[in-house]
């Protein structure tokens, strides 16, 4: 694991200038190109038949296609547009993309839970890392363990001959699977190295990769550098004037991977119909349409009494008390070499914020599953099983 993690900074130092060469201002290049491809145009109409000016104009087409191909690449990156696969250049649009996107993303001003408003850059800095740390970073108070009572509620059980499955040696080919999987336009992680370098690249950095996260399996031990985390804060509302009003999308690293698939296998297995979310074949549709069933002609005076409540679960994915789902998989039975692999990737994160396109405050997390990361939506329905049962 250190290996890999030496090696791709040792790399970043290559990749930056290759940034600088390639893509610093580019608009303004490829803007060039087309003045001096124009200009050899024009020359070549008024001698035709002059063929030194006919290679140059040739030239200067490639030039400028070349660099007009680099800049839709670069903006549609930027820009995170995945609905667009085909068509002409559409430098235009992932352009005014970036630009919303950074409007709509930035925070100028904010408002303490006391009314004070912040408009200063360092305080609205200090505020969300205070409020961050204070959801993320806090542990929950100590309770009674609850582990008796986990394992007399909850009747679902891992079949005994999913356990082996379970806690099997990683191959090769799961690793490359589950690395392709992942959409090679997805943000990248705080190491700044997307999917789509991993499978590009795959003959030259693969077999580093492989033998890391077999390591992790093998010995259930995580590199800090690994379990970094970034929030990207994605605001909920259009107006927005409390920290509280974002939800924070966890950019996690791409060698963080494989562990995922295996959990979604069991899943179906051991969690009850009622839960329609992240399992394969089920859908929240469902729960929506049922809803509509349930409820209706509850305006109606004639019949008995009736009412209905709606809960939202605030934050819930950031108050998750780690013991409490760890015991819960205890109970499901979950092998215990299995527990403790989703435990090391779980409990030892590390967050930045990302604020106006740089990363503030560095915290351990204490609490809370990460929306973003593959194995918290996973870990987030065996917690609310319990409750179910």
């Amino acid at each position: 694991m250190l290996r890999l993690s030496l090696k791709l900074r040792w790399l970043k130092p290559v990749l930056r200038d290759l940034n600088a060469n390639c893509f610093s201002n580019i608009s303004g290049r490829v803007m060039k190109a087309r003045t001096q491809m124009e200009n050899l145009q024009n020359l070549c109409s008024q001698n035709l038949g002059n063929e030194s000016l006919r290679e140059m104009e040739k030239e200067a087409v490639r030039v400028f296609m070349e660099l007009s191909a680099t800049e839709e690449s670069f903006k549609k990156q930027k820009s995170r547009v995945t609905w667009l696969a085909l068509g002409d250049q559409n430098t235009k649009l992932f352009h005014r993309k970036v630009r919303s996107n950074r409007a709509r993303n930035k925070i100028l001003s904010l408002v303490t839970a006391k009314g004070l408003r912040l408009d200063k850059p360092e305080e609205v800095q200090l505020e969300i890392i205070q409020f961050y740390k204070g959801l993320l970073g806090t542990k929950f108070l100590q309770r009674q363990d609850a582990r008796a009572s986990l394992q007399q509620i909850i009747q679902r059980k891992v079949p005994v001959h999913m356990c082996g499955e379970l806690v099997k040696p990683v191959l090769v080919e799961e690793i490359t699977a589950a690395l392709q999987a992942i959409k090679g336009d997805k943000a990248p992680g705080p190491d700044g190295f997307s999917s789509s370098f991993f499978q590009q690249n795959w003959e030259i950095v693969g077999q580093d990769l492989i033998v890391a996260v077999q390591h992790f399996f093998h010995k259930g031990f995580m590199l800090k550098e690994w379990n970094s985390t970034t929030l990207t804060l994605v605001p909920k509302m259009p107006s927005l004037s409390m920290a509280k009003d974002f939800r924070p999308i966890a950019c996690c690293n791409v060698v963080y991977i494989v562990i995922a698939n295996r959990m979604q296998s069991v899943l179906p297995l051991v969690i009850g119909p009622t839960q329609s979310v992240f399992i394969k074949g089920r859908s929240i549709v469902d729960n929506v349409l049922l809803t509509h069933e349930l409820i209706r002609n509850y305006h109606r005076d004639v019949g008995l009494p009736r009412c209905a409540i709606k809960i939202d679960l605030m934050k819930a994915y950031d108050s998750v008390d780690w013991n409490f789902l760890l015991d819960t998989m205890d109970a499901m039975g979950f092998p215990s070499l299995f527990i403790g692999w989703v435990k090391e990737c779980v409990t030892t994160p590390m967050y930045s914020a990302m604020l106006n396109g740089g990363l503030v405050g560095y915290f351990p997390g204490a609490k809370g599953l990460r929306q973003g990361d593959p194995i918290s939506p996973l870990s987030g329905i065996v917690h609310l099983s319990c409750y179910v049962c």
